[in-house]
């Protein structure tokens, strides 16, 4: 199916699963400019049927649904990337047309790509944002007349797929340790918090600790030497920080000690596994350059608590600047 133009479609995520949807309730049939664009399972409803406007052809279009007042298209918020919607009176070319770039191989499957930024249509955990050509799944959607394809929901058991590459071993928390869908809490990541787990702990032990139905704690990942543990999904939340809407912002890791009190120290095995870890976090969430207390946090940001300990939180300012060499910066 090559797709018309002015023709409802649903956009389906290839990496997700999940669709191209305008975040919140819009009962009432009205949206707002800079409404959040993000990715859900299919709800059969307006905010997911989205029309292709041909914009001066070689495959440049506008992306647009109608709701409310008028037509609001996929545009490319300049704060942070983010995919958000704009009434098409007032949107900048530059923020709104976008090319469609056939997939090769995957029938009815695109990148979207922003004509002029060159910047792609990108999942974020369920996210969309605005970033550089990798060519991933991530980048690739694919048109369905409505009702065609799958529901985008989330089937059987959980996935211990983890989300890093460096990840040693994926071990699910308690369900009951967590929140699940972070995007469902009207949040997005837009920060690490970093802890300690002042003890020497290896990723499995910290992994029984949150499976563990009495402990209502977890973090999504934590570190010991060389080895990286996973155990709850980056979309969704980890109750770490002793913050409600710090946890619902954070990724969060816990970092094993090589000592006792009153130092908590690291060792440099650990510290180092540390940097890659938070530099693939960012990279991957489009966190950008990394910053100490804005979007590098740690525990005793949000809670009264001495948490990552005096021997980590003197190696923060570290840290930021070994994770921001790694990504570029």
């Amino acid at each position: 199916m090559a797709y018309e133009f002015n023709h409802y479609y649903e956009l389906q995520n290839v990496a997700t699963g999940k669709y191209v949807n305008v975040l919140g309730n819009h009962e009432d049939g009205i949206v707002k400019n800079g409404e959040t664009v993000n990715l859900f399972a299919c709800t059969d409803n307006p905010d997911q049927r989205w029309a292709l406007e041909n914009y001066g052809g070689n495959g440049n279009v506008r992306i647009v649904l109608q709701r409310g007042e008028g037509w609001y298209a996929l545009n490319y918020n300049t704060l942070n990337a983010n995919c958000i919607v704009w009434h098409l009176d007032s949107a900048e070319d530059s923020d709104t047309v976008i090319t469609t770039i056939p997939v090769e191989g995957r029938l009815d499957t695109y990148y979207f790509m922003l004509r002029d930024r060159a910047l792609y249509l990108t999942a974020v955990g369920t996210s969309l944002k605005w970033m550089t050509y990798t060519g991933e799944e991530e980048q690739m959607f694919t048109i369905w007349e409505p009702g065609t394809g799958g529901d985008g929901s989330d089937t059987g058991d959980e996935s211990t797929e983890p989300d890093s590459t460096l990840v040693t071993r994926f071990i699910p928390a308690y369900e009951g340790n967590y929140t699940k869908n972070r995007t469902a809490q009207g949040s997005a990541i837009t920060e690490i918090t970093v802890h300690h787990c002042a003890g020497i702990m290896s990723i499995d032990s910290l992994g029984a600790l949150w499976q563990n139905a009495d402990r209502g704690a977890s973090s999504h990942y934590g570190v010991s030497e060389t080895e990286i543990g996973q155990y709850v999904h980056e979309s969704d939340v980890a109750w770490t920080n002793g913050n409600w809407e710090a946890n619902c912002r954070a990724v969060t890791i816990e970092t094993s000690n090589c000592g006792g009190a009153p130092e908590w120290p690291v060792s440099d095995t650990t510290f180092q596994t540390l940097v890659k870890l938070v530099a693939d976090i960012a990279r991957r969430n489009g966190l950008g350059k990394l910053i100490k207390g804005q979007n590098l946090t740690w525990h005793s940001m949000y809670a009264a608590t001495a948490c990552p300990g005096p021997y980590l939180s003197g190696k923060l300012q570290e840290l930021v600047d070994k994770a921001n060499a790694i990504n570029g910066f």
